[in-house]
């Protein structure tokens, strides 16, 4: 694993594609830390986000990208098949089947 700057990293033979994710959300912070960081050189007071608004504000980032793809269908799609499964593991075998025959 090869570290880049602000924490990002790249796998060996992943693809660029793969990791984009972590770079984009490296870039994206970098450059909100420096708005930040020129807001208290000029006296006024800086505004840093906590981690969950900044993991909200990614996600965000991240479903327009898809939606600009015309990707975002697939992916949700995927998300909901992901979701549907882990529901599914944590119910008890009785009721997974779902045969409707009244023997609960």
């Amino acid at each position: 694993m090869l570290l880049l700057p602000g924490g990002a990293h790249v796998h060996p033979g992943v693809t660029s594609a793969a990791c984009r994710c972590v770079l984009r959300g490296a870039w994206w912070a970098a450059g909100r830390q420096a708005e930040q960081r020129s807001k208290a050189a000029s006296g006024q007071t800086p505004y840093f986000l906590k981690a969950s608004d900044k993991r909200k504000l990614e996600l965000v980032a991240k479903y327009e990208q898809l939606r600009k793809q015309g990707k975002l269908d697939r992916y949700m799609e995927k998300r909901r098949k992901h979701n549907a499964s882990k529901d599914h593991r944590y119910l008890p075998s009785g009721r997974r089947d779902a045969g409707g025959g009244g023997d609960v």
